[in-house]
Formats: C-alpha cells, sequence, structure tokens
C-alpha cells in the first residue's frame, strides 16, 4: 500500500508539472481537455483526479497499445460522442458508446477532434 501510495503522490507531483489544461474553440463553444502525452509514466487515476477537479471535459494520453493519443470522455461528459469520430482518417477506433477513441498517428489536430466529436444539441 505504501508503495502504491508514493507511486500516486510522485505522480500527482509529475501532472502538476507537465500535464496541460487546454481550452479548445469548437463549433459549439468552449471545452477544456486535459493534455497529458508528455508525460511519460501515464497514471489513469491521477489523470481522472485532475480532468475532474479543472473541469476538463476530454483527457488525451498516449495510446497504450499503438501508435496515436487516446482521447477518453470524462465522467460521460454528455456534450462529448466519440462515435461521431467513425468513418475519420485520423482515428484507428472510436467506441460506439462515445466514450473513448483513438488515434493511428500523435500528429493530430486534437481540437477539430473534439470539435467533431461535439454533440450539437447538447448546447441548445
Amino acid at each position: 500500500w505504501a508503495d502504491y501510495l508514493h507511486d500516486t503522490l510522485r505522480a500527482r507531483k509529475i501532472y502538476a508539472e507537465q500535464a496541460l489544461v487546454v481550452t479548445a474553440e469548437t463549433l459549439v463553444g468552449e471545452i477544456n481537455y486535459l493534455d497529458t502525452t508528455m508525460i511519460a509514466d501515464q497514471h489513469d487515476a491521477v489523470s481522472r483526479q485532475m480532468a475532474v477537479e479543472k473541469c476538463c471535459a476530454v483527457i488525451v494520453s498516449k495510446d497504450k497499445t499503438g501508435q496515436g493519443v487516446s482521447l477518453y470522455r470524462v465522467d460521460d461528459d454528455p456534450r462529448i460522442d466519440f462515435a461521431q469520430l467513425v468513418g475519420n482518417p485520423d482515428i484507428l477506433f472510436a467506441h460506439l458508446g462515445g466514450f473513448i477513441a483513438k488515434t493511428k498517428t500523435q500528429d493530430v489536430n486534437i481540437q477539430d477532434l473534439i470539435d467533431k466529436a461535439m454533440k450539437v444539441e447538447c448546447v441548445f
């Protein structure tokens, strides 16, 4: 238990120093996302906690199984539906439930993908 606590506290310090909260300008308004792609040792629990604390709707992280990035919807935010990215040439996988999408490469326009995942009907 002590090792886990030490690892989590170390991860929180790293995330506080390196993770970026980005405000994306979308067609239906601003939305915050947490970019953790620059962090070598990804820590899902810490990134989720930080995203919630910083009012982020999306977490962007390195894809653990491929060459791209993963886009996660935070706490089932009703404004985001990654299923809308199915068929996009940059997307390797988008879950039909809309909670996750993975890109083919890291060289993608994250803000554009988030814009395309926004549910327009949630704004009105």
